[in-house]
């Protein structure tokens, strides 16, 4: 960001530059004025990017294909690893590229697929080969490319491959790329030296920290070298950003002071270089040509095209929708909006943009680049909820997910779950056709749980055991990018036993069923969501006049610093011990015991608002929030049984929760009123369990 500060003094100054070589951000920053973008448009920008949805472990969950946003719902945990005929597989780095590169094409709005050679200044990025170490100037590539792969930092971001070699960070090998802008044949270099100071023992307790004090160690000794190479001529600023990491988004603002103060300093030594008023627009005219023609005259579509590579590695056409229309202007937006559907339909770790052709309508070739989950994919979670006391709940899950199983794109989905809910369930996907928005899938699995009864007083009284086994077939349609339908038939066997006090097991029930349901899903958490929409109704008919209905909607919004959401949900079955709705338990009537208010109908509220505080490390998670909720919810035992002023039961709860990479962790205490108080740690899903087995 301190690159920023010292371009804006730089054009206060009337200094031109005809040359920019630049590492890692510097890249960026300088790639993009190199292309003829607005210093002023550029501060912009970054002052008002969202860096905490830039730097997540995955793209934003409504970028997500619907599929993928259902994982979230079966287990609330992030934590996922590819697995491949050579075993497990990490991710590539700490931050998904996607959002990264959407902020790129947003830095460079209209010249990021324009090769290097074609730019208004010489302009050269430095990355490094992570095989074997050499420096690497990409030159026959979009700028796009050479940008993205000098900033792909070790640990954080995916190194991207160019002509084969997998490119990373430059500043490994030159972070001060003095002896190359001499090269290019600069006579006065100025020379911003932006560098990480090395940490203390205290970075040495992560894995993550080890890294990067490693990446410093290297980066410090060639910014050493590069400094001794500076002349007399050359001018070096150095802007004072403290101990300030690399990942300090927070600070965006200071850091461009800080390189604005830093150059300004140097305002003396610059000012030999000015230049008149009307060589200086000549100058700004000459760089900002290309960014003016491409804004006013884009190239239009000719063509799309998807090509990925099949197993044995040759090319694939792959049909994706990609809302790229022949004629429509080639701009960045509808770029990066292609590449994420690409992204989402496929499973990819990015997409990469080319134009084909010459003139002013250009082939679109999309090639979506695997990453390690894609195909096998395993995630690891754990729901908890206690109320340090009496109450308490763990299950570990576990989700595989097997991708791309023939040419329509098949899955195959199985979720192992252990501990206060035991559980075996497959699935398998089937579009009808390649990017056809219809599909069928067939499910089975069985469930079992372990429920305490209450008396009217909330007093413990009992354990029930339940079992539940299904299979069901279903049609299906993704109705738009957030909307999907059912219809389906389902065979299920229903039993519960009374455990405790040992009254034995009440007769099974077997029953054939149609359900259908309608969702749409565009909430950016379950656990804790701070924008979009959830809707969803489920159905399900078996016997005479037997039936199941569940109604459930969230919004949610944030500004500022707050966020919140208000969220109800109201659901009725015919079985209330084998499939038990249930209230109780943190930010489901929080201070009630867990799941202690059962019934076949029930309607429950809540409104939550929460505040920012602080923000976790970006290896470790998201923001700190303090909030609290008020809540209502009612039980009934059946269709007439009429309300009552006590069956209205009223909450609420304070709390504190961490954006962790295993969902969002609460500390809260909660009331309900006429009940009680309790004390919770709850990790999973706000979302309330639902009773109908799908």
């Amino acid at each position: 960001m301190a690159h920023i500060g010292v371009l804006r003094v730089l054009e206060e100054l009337r200094v031109p530059v005809d040359i920019v070589v630049g590492t890692s951000f510097g890249a960026i920053i300088g790639g993009a004025y190199a292309g003829g973008a607005d210093v002023a448009e550029l501060e912009r920008i970054v002052l008002a990017t969202d860096w905490g949805r830039v730097l997540q472990d995955r793209p934003a969950r409504d970028a997500l294909s619907v599929r993928r946003r259902e994982d979230d719902a079966l287990v609330s945990s992030r934590l996922e690893l590819g697995i491949t005929r050579d075993g497990l597989a990490p991710p590539g780095g700490a931050f998904t590229s996607s959002e990264v590169e959407r902020l790129l094409r947003r830095l460079t709005p209209t010249v990021s697929l324009r090769q290097v050679h074609q730019l208004p200044l010489v302009y050269r990025a430095v990355a490094t080969d992570m095989l074997n170490g050499e420096m690497v100037i990409p030159l026959q590539v979009p700028l796009f490319t050479a940008m993205r792969a000098s900033m792909a930092v070790p640990g954080a971001f995916t190194p991207i491959t160019v002509d084969g070699r997998p490119l990373g960070d430059g500043g490994l090998v030159r972070n001060l790329p003095v002896d190359l802008a001499r090269k290019l044949g600069a006579e006065v270099v100025i020379a911003v030296n932006v560098g990480t100071p090395l940490g203390g023992p205290e970075v040495l307790t992560s894995a993550f920290g080890m890294a990067q004090q490693m990446i410093g160690i290297l980066t410090e000794q060639n910014v050493q070298r590069s400094l001794r190479e500076l002349t007399p001529r050359d001018v070096l600023v150095t802007p004072d950003l403290g101990n300030t990491d690399f990942l300090a988004f927070d600070r965006t603002g200071a850091n461009i002071e800080a390189g604005a103060a830093a150059a300004r300093v140097q305002s003396q030594r610059l000012q030999p270089w000015s230049v008149s008023a009307e060589a200086w627009a000549e100058h700004q005219r000459r760089r900002t040509a290309l960014h003016a023609a491409l804004s006013t005259s884009p190239p239009t579509v000719a063509a799309v095209r998807v090509q990925a590579l099949d197993r044995s590695g040759r090319p694939l056409e792959e049909a994706v929708d990609t809302r790229l229309q022949i004629g429509q202007p080639i701009t960045p937006g509808a770029l990066s909006d292609a590449a994420d559907r690409v992204t989402r339909e496929l499973g990819a770790e990015r997409v990469e943009a080319v134009l084909v052709g010459e003139g002013a309508s250009r082939e679109v070739v999309l090639l979506p680049i695997s990453s390690a989950l894609t195909g096998g994919r395993l995630r690891l979670g754990l729901d908890m909820s206690t109320d340090l006391a009496s109450s308490s709940e763990f299950t570990l899950s576990g989700l595989y997910s097997l991708g791309g199983r023939n040419a329509a794109g098949g899955e195959w989905r199985t979720l192992l779950r252990a501990g206060a809910v035991n559980e075996v369930q497959t699935e398998w996907y089937q579009p009808l056709a390649a990017g056809s928005r219809w599909f069928v899938t067939a499910r089975a699995g069985t469930r079992t749980e372990v429920f305490t009864i209450y008396d009217d007083a909330l007093r413990s009284e009992g354990v029930v055991r339940t079992a539940n086994a299904f299979a069901s077939l279903a049609l299906g349609r993704q109705l738009w990018d957030s909307v999907q339908a059912q219809l389906g038939i389902q065979q299920r066997q229903l039993r519960a036993r009374f455990a405790i006090p040992d009254f034995g097991e009440v007769p099974s029930k077997r029953d054939n069923s149609w359900f259908g349901n309608l969702s749409l899903d565009t909430l950016d958490s379950l656990g804790f969501p701070t924008r979009g929409h959830l809707f969803s109704v489920a159905g399900e008919r078996y016997g005479a006049a037997q039936s199941d209905l569940r109604v459930e909607g969230l919004f949610a919004a944030s500004r500022g610093p707050w966020a919140g959401h208000v969220y109800g949900v109201s659901q009725r079955t015919s079985f209330a011990i084998a499939v038990p709705l249930a209230l109780g338990g943190f930010l489901r009537l929080s201070g009630a015991p867990q799941n202690s208010l059962v019934a076949e109908r029930l309607a429950f509220g809540r409104a939550v608002l929460a505040r920012q505080v602080s923000t976790l490390p970006a290896t470790l998670g998201g923001a700190v929030r303090v909030g609290l909720s008020l809540e209502a919810g009612r039980v009934n035992e059946s269709p007439g049984e009429a309300p009552s002023i006590n069956s209205l039961h009223r909450a609420g709860s304070i709390f504190t929760v961490l954006e962790t990479r295993f969902g969002p962790m609460y500390l809260g205490f909660g009331h309900t009123r006429q009940v009680g108080n309790s004390v919770y740690l709850f990790l999973g899903s706000v979302l309330l369990p639902s009773g109908i087995v799908r």
